[in-house]
């Protein structure tokens, strides 16, 4: 679990994002991104989902894989147009989780994710492979990112279902211990 250091940079990568989203008109991440920059699509070779083209200001994805590996990685590279910058500087492992974890809140916000998990807490509690894939299908990405999301969010979607609002889910004072009633902890 990362440690408070992470979160203040998890709150501020977000808040980022969230600005970011509010630069793009409303509709489908892979036709409104071209508002901002050039997108293209092409067949690559290899495993490569993505890239940004600094010299050229463009953005180019693999149009070989699943519309929905597309949007992630169009997602991912907006996040290094936007923080990332630096003409000519090698990407470091900060940068890769910040443009992973930007791409993610782009897509799959927590502030629609955590409030819908807690709608389904039953499916969550009981059957999270099948929760995993209505939530791919509702924020139009892989089950891999909305299991990357339970992972990533843990803590603050413990919080939220425990009863704290989203704007105090990342706090560390949330995760105290809340009593349910009784002599039942929520958590363990």
């Amino acid at each position: 679990m990362p440690g408070p250091e992470a979160i203040r940079g998890r709150q501020s990568l977000y808040r980022r994002v969230d600005e970011i989203r509010s630069q793009l008109p409303a509709g489908d991440l892979l036709y409104t991104a071209q508002t901002l920059i050039p997108v293209y699509f092409h067949p690559f070779d290899g495993r490569c989902l993505g890239a940004m083209i600094m010299g050229e200001d463009c953005i180019l994805v693999n149009s070989s894989y699943p519309r929905t590996a597309q949007r992630f990685s169009l997602a991912h590279e907006m996040i290094h147009l936007f923080l990332h910058i630096r003409p000519h500087a090698p990407r470091g492992r900060w940068d890769e989780w910040q443009a992973n974890e930007g791409a993610a809140q782009l897509l799959v916000p927590y502030q629609s994710f955590l409030p819908e998990v807690a709608r389904r807490r039953i499916l969550y509690t009981q059957d999270r492979p099948a929760l995993e894939r209505l939530l791919a299908k509702r924020y139009g990405v892989s089950p891999t990112v909305i299991r990357n999301r339970f992972s990533d969010l843990r803590a603050p979607l413990e919080n939220h279902l425990a009863g704290c609002p989203l704007e105090q889910v990342f706090a560390p004072c949330g995760r105290a211990l809340r009593p349910a009633g009784g002599n039942i902890d929520v958590f363990r």
